[in-house]
């Protein structure tokens, strides 16, 4: 049975070790400040154990590179942890990093090891941990208006800490050219500048936490309507993309001066990185004659491929390369493959989609990443996050799990915060393949959101993946989705406080509303199949009163389903407010489930036909209308045989 130490009411201290740099002490003071706002104790850091008494209830020893009576055997495996908590109340705890990175992955499993309740305690244990997988990155996607884009910096920055505590240790972002003019930089205040300054911060957090920033760019993209006619890509060769006119050839003259200079200044303003990630389709290529083959356009962008990295390490001289082959061919992975069993080889390491993780046939010392979606999978048409949280701890744990097992690190494709608890299992799994779901979501629902909670938080984030997406929605029963709501619910009564992990509460919570609304809607075909007999019944009733009843019975049916959808809808707007989402270009929409008939104009069919003056007239503006609402709203000729 599990032994715990109860820390008396009083004054916690973090004593940092002399000997701690810049990344150590910031590690310590994001320690310090999650504790105190978690726990309602005062926290105190200093590097002066002289400023230690007997008199606090307790102190916290913090250092990197061992630490007397812990000496650490990490001193060849980077980021490793020891943590000491002794059952004496009179003695430190110990948390010792094998160097910096490991001192702030110890300090946050320190923080999830705390019990925060009426009575803080901690376990009594001696603790060692290393990672399995080295590359644990994320790749913020800052575009298209989603939450990186538009929240406010400071909760970015937050976020980054959080995503740090939990074993991430690479933080990617891309400045997509397409959305601004070549010549932005040239005004301080312009949105590509402001976007320049988000993903600085971004890298700015990251590297004074002591970790690695990294940035993503496509092999020829250009900024918005930027190359000309003749410059433009072919986009016949394009797998998955967007942006037509902002894609430039390589091959015709001019073409790779344009994107060589369009890439230095990006990386220019962009400032230090660590890492760059040399990205081949998903919008961009070019299908061109000079450009491609019957296998796709690998061959270019293998040959563009070193000046592009010639200017990243020109600026940034111990970055790494990383070349993605993401949608491409086979023969063009092979032409990948090739290139990197070469003795001066111009790049570092490949990305690879997920289903290729471990088919490759490489040099032992080329290391391989996977580009896993945490984000899209499942999801009502490009929603991406606009319903709330997609928990899926048993789908990525099993994931996570079998790319440790072929050594592989992971860069998490991220559309915002609605994913947390996924990319929390994938960090969990790469750093142990042997932790279980059901041990992290533990970990993670105590941590944020208390001891009490642990029971409804389980059964939450285990519920809603088995809800998540239009199949699974469909055929989970009623009582089962507002159990999910009803859990959600209570467990907002009992959170540890209002601004403590509230953000997170809440996407799991209009998640569970918007299923339960979604569900209680139901699907439209029992509707249309009504619509349809009442077609019927318009075009061949001798019973014009009969009709008018049964028309003003089914309008009051679609009223109902307006009102509710209208309500969705306002969930769904409420949802976006709360995340900084109004302006997202990514759309919920739930046709998959509901269905896609315009049920207002439906309704307005309805409305209209009722308020003619005699029952002749009223047939025929029934039946007028029905026509005009098949004709705009998409309902396919298989109304005609409901």
């Amino acid at each position: 049975m599990q032994n715990y130490r109860n820390i008396k009411p009083g004054l916690v201290t973090v004593q940092l070790l002399h000997s701690a740099g810049q990344s150590e002490a910031i590690a310590a003071d994001v320690f310090a400040r999650r504790l105190q706002e978690r726990s309602g104790r005062r926290v105190h850091l200093c590097n002066d154990p002289e400023n230690t008494s007997d008199e606090n209830s307790l102190v916290i020893v913090a250092g990197s590179g061992g630490i007397a009576g812990l000496e650490s055997d990490f001193s060849s495996e980077p980021e490793g942890y020891r943590i000491h908590i002794p059952d004496e109340t009179r003695d430190p705890v110990v948390v010792s990093g094998s160097d910096a990175r490991g001192l702030l992955y110890g300090l946050g499993r320190l923080l999830r090891l705390f019990e925060y309740g009426d009575v803080l305690r901690l376990p009594v244990l001696r603790e060692a941990s290393r990672p399995a997988v080295r590359e644990r990155g994320v790749y913020f996607a800052t575009h298209f208006n989603n939450w990186y884009e538009s929240a406010p910096i400071e909760e970015v920055e937050r976020y980054v800490e959080d995503l740090a505590l939990w074993g991430i240790n690479t933080f990617w972002a891309w400045f997509d050219m397409n959305w601004f003019s070549a010549d932005f930089c040239n005004d301080p205040d312009s949105r590509g500048m402001k976007m320049i300054s988000r993903i600085r911060r971004i890298h700015q957090t990251a590297h004074r936490l002591g970790l690695s920033a990294g940035l993503t760019g496509i092999a020829n993209e250009g900024f918005s309507h930027q190359p000309s006619p003749e410059l433009r890509a072919n986009q016949s060769s394009q797998r998955g993309g967007f942006y037509p006119y902002s894609q430039i050839c390589p091959s015709q003259p001019g073409g790779l001066e344009m994107i060589l200079g369009n890439r230095r200044k990006v990386l220019e303003l962009i400032g230090p990185i660590d890492a760059f990630l040399y990205w081949p389709y998903d919008q961009g290529s070019c299908g061109c004659s000079l450009c491609s083959d019957e296998n796709g356009w690998g061959k270019t962008f293998l040959r563009i491929g070193p000046s592009v990295a010639g200017i990243v390490r020109e600026l940034n001289p111990h970055a790494r390369l990383v070349v993605s082959t993401w949608m491409m061919s086979d023969a063009e992975v092979e032409l990948v493959c090739a290139e990197a069993s070469k003795q001066h080889c111009w790049f570092d390491s490949i990305l690879v989609e997920t289903q290729r993780a471990g088919q490759l046939e490489l040099p032992i010392d080329v290391p391989v990443s996977v580009f896993p979606d945490i984000s899209m999978f499942d999801c009502y048409f490009v929603s991406y996050g606009c319903n709330g949280a997609n928990p899926a701890p048993r789908r990525f744990a099993s994931q996570a799990a079998q790319i440790a097992g072929h050594d592989h690190g992971a860069v998490l494709y991220s559309e915002g915060v609605y994913e947390d608890l996924n990319k929390i299992i994938w960090a969990a799994c790469l750093w142990n393949p042997e932790q279980t779901p059901e041990e992290t979501v533990a970990e993670y629902v105590r941590y944020y959101f208390g001891e009490v909670n642990l029971v409804a938080g389980r059964q939450l984030l285990f519920g809603l993946e088995q809800t998540w997406g239009a199949e699974k929605l469909s055929v989970a029963s009623s009582e089962a989705v507002l159990q999910l709501l009803n859990t959600v619910e209570s467990m907002g009564q009992a959170l540890p406080s209002l601004d403590w992990c509230r953000w997170r509460w809440e996407a799991l919570c209009y998640r569970a509303r918007l299923d339960q609304m979604m569900k209680s809607v139901g699907s439209e075909r029992d509707l249309l199949t009504e619509a349809k007999k009442l077609f019927d019944e318009a075009a061949y009733s001798d019973d014009p009163a009969g009709l008018r009843q049964q028309i003003r019975s089914f309008r009051s049916k679609v009223s109902d389903r307006l009102s509710a959808i209208n309500a969705l809808y306002q969930t769904y707007e409420n949802y976006l407010r709360c995340f900084h989402l109004e302006s997202s270009v990514l759309v919920f929409r739930p046709d998959q489930f509901l269905g896609n008939a315009d049920v207002r104009s439906l309704f307005e069919a309805c409305d209209n036909a009722l308020q003619a003056e005699n029952d002749d007239s009223m047939r025929k503006a029934f039946i007028k209308g029905i026509h005009r609402w098949l004709w705009f709203n998409g309902v396919g000729t298989s109304f005609l045989f409901l």
